[in-house]
């Protein structure tokens, strides 16, 4: 009965630590995955972020002095900038 008794307690304490054992790797893991998802959120403002341009002297080319108001306003209204309504009334007013 005493050897019973024994192989109960070991049994008992050897499962005690496998879930030990087991509960400590979880939490390293999901420390280890907290961390690589801090690291790639704040990694990915970074990328989406555009690059600088050096400064250049002359103006874009879509806002350049020789073009025509009208064609800038259509560029404009091609980007989604202004509304038709607003595109029309800007030629409109350019052309009178």
């Amino acid at each position: 009965m005493h050897s019973r008794r024994r192989s109960e307690r070991r049994q008992r304490c050897t499962s005690n630590l496998n879930s030990d054992v087991l509960f400590g790797i979880l939490v390293v893991i999901v420390v280890v995955l907290l961390i690589v998802w801090a690291v790639r959120a704040s990694g990915s403002h970074h990328r989406t972020q555009q690059p600088t341009q050096p400064a250049s002297p002359e103006p874009p080319a879509a806002v350049a002095p020789k073009e025509d108001p009208c064609e800038i306003a259509k560029l404009r209204y091609a980007r989604g900038e202004i509304k038709k309504k607003e595109y029309e009334e800007i030629c409109d007013t350019l052309k009178s």
